[in-house]
């Protein structure tokens, strides 16, 4: 599938069918995301996998009524690492705020490269922005140095949700 198809057919889809995500279809997904461009190239996100039963019912039970991500084969959750772009900013050094910043910019366009990536592989996703990070940290078992961005449930999709009303690009995009 190309890009543009698989920006138009990417939907979200919060029911997923009981069929296994092949191992390598799950490599190549992760493979794409490593390939998502970054500030200064440093990859300042960390990628968890739960794909147990007791790992998705502990991330469902930090999201407050999102029970459903159960049912997905796989859960991806994206937290920002800002250690890793102030490691690497000693002769320049940024602000906490600006690492921070550069930080959740590389882990938003990671998440967002996993869902066109799995559009494009004939999976499914839904973005989830956690209500309660410490909750997530919980579930996962890290500590407050990362900041937990999206969860991501992966699968075969058992719905297809039709195209939401997009804005006119008239009213998006502005010349100044």
């Amino acid at each position: 599938m190309d890009f543009f198809a698989a920006v138009e057919r990417r939907r979200s889809t919060r029911l997923y069918t009981d069929r296994i995500i092949e191992a390598k279809k799950l490599e190549r997904l992760l493979e794409a995301v490593n390939l998502a461009p970054s500030a200064r190239n440093r990859q300042s996100y960390e990628i968890f996998i739960a794909s147990t039963d007791e790992k998705k019912r502990a991330l469902a039970a930090s999201l407050s009524g999102k029970d459903y991500i159960i049912k997905a084969p796989v859960i991806l959750v994206f937290c920002a690492n800002p250690e890793i772009i102030r490691a690497s900013s000693t002769a320049n050094p940024l602000s906490k705020e600006r690492m921070d910043l550069l930080a959740i910019e590389d882990t938003t366009i990671a998440a967002s490269y996993c869902q066109l990536a799995a559009t494009a592989l004939g999976l499914s996703t839904v973005w989830i922005s956690p209500p309660d990070p410490g909750k997530v940290l919980a579930a996962i078992n890290r500590d407050a140095r990362l900041i937990p961005i999206t969860i991501i449930p992966v699968g075969y999709p058992a719905e297809h949700p039709d195209a939401q009303p997009r804005r006119d690009l008239a009213d998006l995009v502005h010349e100044f």
